[in-house]
């Protein structure tokens, strides 16, 4: 037990001393029993217990309570000699605005004041971090003074190891989401093909705007036998790296059951199993595929739940609707059909992601499926642009300062 510090007249200045000697070798052990433990790099947990030990020993102090503020709100983190751990949203309510060492006002008819003498803030810069709430025996409130700085002191010396420790565990916890993120954006760089046909008579071109560092739009050129080939695009829910996970999935399924020859409807049940089996009807994914003979020029297609791609051929613009629901969802797809057209000389296939039309304006209106086919059909003939770069362009100067909300994909195909 540490001794009061008492002095009641000359004969008593060897005792005096001698306690005043105690309480400094105390104080030492005990900095030193706390900087100890933090160079030992021991868990936050075993800290508090460390920091709680190191006050009991303290004479006329009965009580304390430790209260730190984390992730947006106050928590008990050390709590010992008091009827029991108060409301946190007191400490909002009545210690408000305290930076200094404050004795409460006994007389003021508040929770904490009946059963606490002393409130002591813990600061690290201008920044509050916690609250020591301090029991005292009886009258002893002056005795107890001499410990109340060293208590601060030791307070602050946990409670800035805590915080140093959050701080590691967040950069560590950033590192990680950062190699996590490269990790997945290198496998969905792997999604997209790596060259688009650029001839006079098949030119496709693509671009990809991830709303994030990976999203889970997916486009891709596959070419089959016969000068036959395939386009897609798809959208899955969600977004981020598990999008981008559950997209990657539906790649890798789609081209092996392409590739396989199969029928286009049993490619379309193909990857809705697979997809319905692999995340576990989490996610869904709604789904364009054409498969396009030029040789006899006929387009067969599917669309499961995806916004309709517009089909412009000799002047007139056709929706391709037909298909199926979203993918992954059902056990076994409600029902599906496929579309098939023929065209004569040339036809020109626009496909997009909902991110591109959901696009809104300062007053909240979206840019919409119309004002996206108006602005193809006005600049179509322009052979030799980059029709989706004119698109892109035209949608952000609709949309001014809002930002997107999504991942924009889109994919333009023209045969001739």
């Amino acid at each position: 037990m540490i001794p009061n510090l008492e002095q009641n007249g000359k004969d008593d200045d060897l005792l005096y001393y001698s306690q005043l000697l105690q309480i400094k070798q105390y104080e030492l052990e005990t900095l030193l029993d706390i900087s100890k433990a933090i160079n030992e790099n021991i868990s936050e947990d075993d800290l508090y217990k460390v920091y709680g030990n190191s006050i009991r020993p303290m004479q006329d102090i009965d009580g304390l309570a430790l209260y730190v503020f984390e992730e947006g709100e106050w928590a008990a983190k050390v709590h010992f000699g008091t009827e029991k751990a108060y409301d946190a949203a007191l400490i909002s309510t009545e210690i408000v605005g305290i930076e200094v060492i404050t004795f409460l006002d006994k007389t003021k008819d508040t929770e904490l004041a009946k059963f606490f003498e002393v409130v002591i803030p813990v600061k690290h810069k201008s920044n509050v971090l916690a609250y020591v709430f301090v029991s005292v025996i009886g009258d002893h409130i002056e005795l107890a003074r001499d410990y109340l700085p060293l208590i601060q002191i030791i307070s602050n010396l946990v409670l800035v190891a805590v915080e140093n420790k959050r701080f590691s565990r967040k950069q560590l916890q950033q590192e990680a989401i950062k190699k996590e993120l490269q990790i997945a954006q290198q496998v969905q760089n792997l999604l997209f093909p790596k060259k688009l046909p650029n001839t006079h008579k098949l030119q496709i071109q693509a671009a990809y705007y991830p709303h994030k560092q990976v999203g889970g739009d997916y486009y891709d050129y596959i070419p089959l036998d016969n000068d036959r080939f395939m386009i897609c695009i798809a959208d899955v829910s969600g977004k981020g790296i598990p999008a981008a996970m559950i997209m990657s999935n539906f790649q890798a399924s789609l081209r092996a059951l392409v590739l396989q020859g199969l029928e286009f409807i049993e490619i379309i049940t193909g990857v809705n199993d697979l997809i319905r089996n692999n995340a576990e009807g989490d996610y869904f994914i709604t789904f364009f595929g054409a498969i396009i003979d030029p040789i006899n020029k006929v387009i067969h297609y599917v669309n499961a739940g995806h916004n309709p791609p517009m089909l412009f051929k000799n002047g007139k613009v056709l929706l391709l609707e037909k298909g199926t629901t979203v993918l992954g969802i059902f056990e076994e797809l409600p029902f599906i059909n496929e579309g098939i057209i023929d065209y004569k000389d040339e036809a020109f296939i626009y496909a997009y992601t909902d991110g591109l039309t959901e696009v809104q304006n300062s007053s909240g209106e979206e840019y919409g499926d119309e004002k996206l086919m108006y602005f193809i059909m006005k600049n179509i003939d322009k052979l030799d642009a980059d029709l989706n770069q004119l698109i892109k362009d035209n949608v952000d100067a609709y949309r001014g300062e809002v930002p997107y909300h999504d991942d924009v994909t889109m994919l333009s195909c023209w045969i001739r």
